[in-house]
């Protein structure tokens, strides 16, 4: 009976870490994929304290890490703190590393270049004979709506779309 359960611990031990090769996960993550695997909840939770003890599962690393990943991404700290959550992270650690990483003028330099990335990309129309652009309402509405998707607050979504409508006169 001991042998048994002794490769059991073994088998999970390696499915952790299998898991783990890749990228981070969060502690929700690692239990939710032993669970899913048929391991029992002590044998998890035994695993994911060693796995906590060798510092290869860590929810502080993991949401710093995230944060800068989703930032690179172009998303903004709404969508940022919804994606942690279902990722199981903890409220008042999303808040502490939110605080860390976006204040109001950080989020509306952050929306002004997605913004940016979208016009870049063609969605703005000529007119004229010179290099004067006109952004319509539509292109403008789109910018919003993608704005508001990658976790911007309203307000600087509004903000955004105020200093286009100021910068093509």
């Amino acid at each position: 009976m001991m042998k048994a359960q002794t490769i059991t611990k073994k088998e999970c031990h390696e499915i952790a870490l299998g898991y783990l090769a890749n990228r981070d996960r969060s502690d929700y993550e690692v239990v939710s994929y032993l669970i899913s695997k048929g391991f029992l909840q002590d044998e998890v939770d035994e695993e994911l304290e060693y796995l906590k003890e060798l510092n290869y599962v860590d929810n502080v690393r993991y949401c710093e890490d995230y944060f800068k990943y989703a930032m690179k991404k172009g998303r903004g700290p709404v969508r940022i703190r919804l994606e942690l959550k279902e990722k199981g992270i903890e409220e008042d650690l999303i808040q502490l590393t939110l605080e860390r990483y976006f204040d109001n003028e950080t989020e509306k330099k952050a929306a002004l270049s997605e913004a940016n990335k979208l016009l870049e990309r063609g969605i703005v129309s000529n007119c004229g004979s010179g290099e004067e652009k006109i952004i319509d309402e539509k292109t403008l509405a789109k910018i919003g709506r993608r704005l508001t998707s990658l976790g911007y607050h309203g307000d600087v979504v509004y903000y955004i779309i105020g200093q286009l409508r100021k910068s093509e006169r």
